[in-house]
């Protein structure tokens, strides 16, 4: 009898904490609820698009046979690659968080995220990198490139080196 009074209070002490348990993400998991909510798809894809042109430019410099219909052939085999890797890419960059963090810091990264402050924090993490990329490529064109420019023309060493 005494069993069975106690019976209610034990399962309502021990099943939630057996959830609990049971529910607990893995540091991996977490790692990647961090990357969904930093939208580090987008991220990547943005990395991936900057890459592109540099890459089909090696080639055509490489190569004077690239037409242009070549080249958007080149485009669509790297995007199918890249298609192809992202999985490994993810499990990269998973591993990668995990030597340069904690897994109480994870955690940490993890429940901020699943807050309301952070989870607004997290849907604007990619707007804010996409705007700091552009405004950063808009800087260095009105502030570094013309200094670099001027630097180079006024070398003493470069005309010297660069007379017809």
């Amino acid at each position: 009898m005494k069993l069975l009074r106690i019976l209610p209070l034990l399962c309502a002490l021990v099943l939630p904490q057996l959830a609990l348990a049971q529910s607990s993400p893995s540091v991996d998991d977490k790692v990647r609820y961090i990357f969904q909510v930093t939208d580090f798809q987008k991220g990547v894809q943005l990395g991936f698009d900057a890459f592109k042109p540099l890459l089909l430019q090696q080639i055509k410099n490489a190569s004077s046979k690239i037409t242009p219909e070549l080249a958007d052939h080149i485009l669509s085999l790297a995007d199918q690659e890249l298609a192809a890797v992202q999985p490994q890419l993810l499990q990269f960059a998973v591993d990668y968080y995990k030597k340069q963090l904690s897994d109480d810091e994870i955690g940490a990264l993890y429940d901020f995220y699943r807050t309301p402050v952070g989870a607004g924090i997290a849907g604007k993490t990619s707007t804010i990198m996409s705007g700091l990329a552009q405004q950063t490529q808009q800087f260095m064109a009105t502030q570094y490139t013309p200094r670099i420019q001027k630097r180079l023309a006024d070398d003493p060493q470069l005309q010297q080196a660069l007379k017809p």
